[in-house]
């Protein structure tokens, strides 16, 4: 069966729109702009000044709805507790640039969405041995 030049293009259209029709969930892990890092811990342990990893926002710090900084965190502890593995999100990539510029010794930067996922899993399996990226995420509401 033949079709004319005009028919493949209608055809064409017709699957270009039914694939651009399908109502795709993004999974919440990957919305939002995320850094993840390796940093010390900072904070007297207070209420008002409570331990939690470097460039984490006290509580009270954190505006969900605000669309610059640091929206929301999630970390887990280095297998030895003396540093966190940290998840940093934020609504846009401006908001990491401080903690990207700084200078922090034996810290590690890594963005999701720029670095090679194995290499990030690789170096943070240094200091937690059963991190998996699949685990370790937070859900933020948009």
């Amino acid at each position: 069966m033949r079709f004319s030049s005009s028919r493949l293009a209608a055809l064409a259209i017709f699957v270009c729109f039914c694939g651009l029709a399908q109502n795709r969930q993004v999974d919440s892990r990957n919305q939002h702009e995320r850094l993840i890092a390796l940093v010390p811990f900072v904070g007297s342990g207070t209420m008002d000044d409570p331990k939690r990893p470097m460039f984490a926002p006290k509580p009270g710090e954190v505006d969900p709805g605000s669309r610059t900084g640091i929206v929301a965190f999630h970390f887990i502890p280095t297998d030895d507790g003396t540093m966190a593995i940290v998840e940093l999100i934020a609504r846009d990539k401006a908001a990491f640039q401080p903690i990207l510029n700084s200078n922090v010794s034996g810290a590690l930067f890594f963005l999701r969405g720029r670095d090679d996922p194995g290499a990030m899993v690789t170096a943070l399996q240094k200091y937690r041995k059963d991190l998996s990226l699949q685990t370790f995420g937070t859900v933020v509401v948009p």
